[in-house]
């Protein structure tokens, strides 16, 4: 009778202890997630399975002011709690047009790894959104990031991409700006790290204006733009960008000559054939908001650089002089090239795993290190970045680099 009165009573206990969880609101959000609205206050609102709202908190101190002042959200779907934080931050005055005619967009953001609870659940969030800034005028676009927004390359087995990729980052540019896709012509287009802070860093110009964008990566809030009058060159007519750059030659930048191009361009000014010469740098690099080609060969005792442009294949500059610096000795192992840098370029390759289609090249130069000649290779392939240092007599690997590509 002890053991069957005990028994009942585990089973009792257990069925309310599960009576409570059932009734309480998920905390950590698995069968949810979290969605985030930007203005200039960062909010965070949890939601659970259906949509229905478990906690919001300020992302930024902006965001604490916003939250501090509205309580009454539990249990409310997330269409209506946006509805009325977009209400609170417009009455607080953070939809205010700039200098250059423009108001902040709100993002609305589904964190990584988060899951909706429905198919056209940020869609109809962001139509609700942008009815609510329509119908208080308050001049703004809103732009959704949702979860195929994030760049693959950068997750792991264990953790979602933090980052969005980079033509959504293009996407948020072009919105604030008022600005079709269709319309402008990308200049500079840059995935970078600032004070820590990962960073898309845009260029692009339309109907004779030049537009500079800073767009934090993983949470697609515009940190800084600039619009001024296109500079000389920038002219053109536009068109269609695609993925992969502008279609036309016209413009300062936009590669649309190859690199064997720009080097048959050089060796043909020089009247040198490629047999004839040794490279020692080969980078495509900017200048002025101008993108080129940095070449540099010896030939014949002499020393030449060329800036060649990316787009027309111009010659921008050309200079040759005597080499009094580069050491022609063969045989020693601190000097005098005995294997070519497309050698050295397979050396680097098939210790890294790849074909030569696999890679963008970001440097190929010949250098001195501390008495010995040697290749500096940098490229860059499935989301990751390659160093290499070759020894130029002996092809020796003498150091190499692998790391994420930030």
């Amino acid at each position: 009778m002890k053991k069957s009165f005990l028994l009942t009573a585990l089973a009792m206990l257990a069925a309310l202890v599960l009576s409570g969880c059932a009734a309480a609101p998920a905390a950590n959000n698995q069968a949810g997630g979290y969605l985030t609205l930007s203005v200039n206050p960062e909010i965070r609102i949890g939601y659970n399975e259906n949509g229905l709202v478990t906690s919001i908190e300020g992302r930024n101190d902006d965001g604490n002011t916003i939250v501090a002042g509205y309580t009454d959200y539990i249990g409310k779907d997330c269409a209506t709690v946006v509805d009325e934080l977009i209400a609170q931050i417009y009455a607080a005055g953070f939809f205010v047009e700039d200098a250059q005619g423009h108001y902040n967009n709100v993002v609305l953001q589904i964190q990584p790894g988060s899951q909706q609870p429905s198919g056209s659940f940020l869609d109809d969030l962001s139509l609700q959104a942008q009815n609510t800034v329509d119908r208080l005028s308050a001049g703004a676009q809103v732009v959704e990031i949702s979860n195929t927004d994030y760049d693959p390359q950068y997750a792991t087995a264990q953790t979602p991409s933090p980052y969005i990729t980079m033509d959504k980052a293009k996407e948020i540019a072009l919105s604030h700006a008022g600005i079709k896709a269709a319309d402008a012509q990308w200049d500079d287009r840059e995935f970078d790290f600032e004070k820590g802070e990962p960073i898309f860093e845009l260029e692009f110009w339309s109907g004779g204006q030049e537009y500079d964008y800073e767009i934090h990566a993983a949470t697609g809030k515009i940190l800084s733009y600039r619009i001024t009058p296109a500079s000389t060159g920038n002219t053109g007519s536009t068109g269609s960008t695609g993925s992969s750059g502008s279609t036309g030659s016209t413009g300062s930048s936009s590669q649309s000559v190859t690199m064997d191009e720009a080097k048959t361009i050089a060796l043909n000014h020089a009247g040198l054939a490629a047999g004839d010469v040794q490279w020692t740098e080969q980078k495509l690099d900017w200048d002025d908001g101008v993108q080129h080609y940095d070449l540099s060969f010896y030939a014949n005792g002499m020393e030449y650089d060329y800036e060649i442009h990316a787009a027309t294949g111009q010659i921008l500059k050309a200079e040759r002089e005597r080499d009094d610096d580069h050491h022609t000795s063969s045989g020693s192992s601190s000097s005098g090239q005995t294997i070519t840098m497309d050698e050295a370029k397979t050396v680097a390759l098939n210790h890294a795993g790849l074909s030569a289609a696999d890679v963008r090249w970001e440097e190929q130069e010949l250098d001195w290190d501390d008495g010995v000649q040697v290749y500096e290779l940098s490229f860059r392939s499935g989301g990751m970045e390659y160093d290499y240092e070759i020894h130029a007599a002996t092809g020796q690997i003498l150091q190499y680099d692998r790391e994420w590509d930030d």
